[in-house]
């Protein structure tokens, strides 16, 4: 993957989904921050140093399954032509099993959890 750490991946996504200008992170990234930190932002070893190069590091990201539509002809008219979206269920599984992101997080084996220590009553659950 682009990123060295979750640390790093943390950051990113965070620049990412700010809605910061790309200048604004380049401010960000250039800045001596040595009075709240112990290092200065420019000094931590980051695999970008510039909004530019975060971008082509989030674009080499995986993506997830394409969204496909099909459009769906009616016996009456209408003023706007009625589109269907989906996508492929299986790949939208094989997307979640595989990605680093659910490591751990996915589990295959049902299990009974209980509100209280007494095991009174059942908790059910997606």
């Amino acid at each position: 993957y682009s990123f060295s750490s979750k640390t790093e991946w943390r950051l990113a996504s965070w620049l990412s989904n700010s809605g910061l200008s790309m200048a604004a992170i380049d401010e960000l990234l250039s800045l001596d921050i040595a009075h709240f930190f112990p290092l200065p932002i420019k000094s931590c070893p980051l695999s970008f140093q510039t909004a530019k190069v975060l971008r082509k590091l989030i674009e080499l990201l995986p993506s997830g399954p394409q969204w496909k539509f099909q459009s769906i002809k009616t016996e009456s008219p209408t003023k706007h032509g009625l589109q269907v979206f989906y996508q492929n269920a299986i790949k939208c599984l094989q997307h979640l099993i595989h990605s680093l992101s659910n490591n751990g997080q996915i589990e295959f084996i049902p299990k009974r959890i209980y509100s209280a220590a007494d095991h009174m009553q059942c908790i059910y659950t997606e």
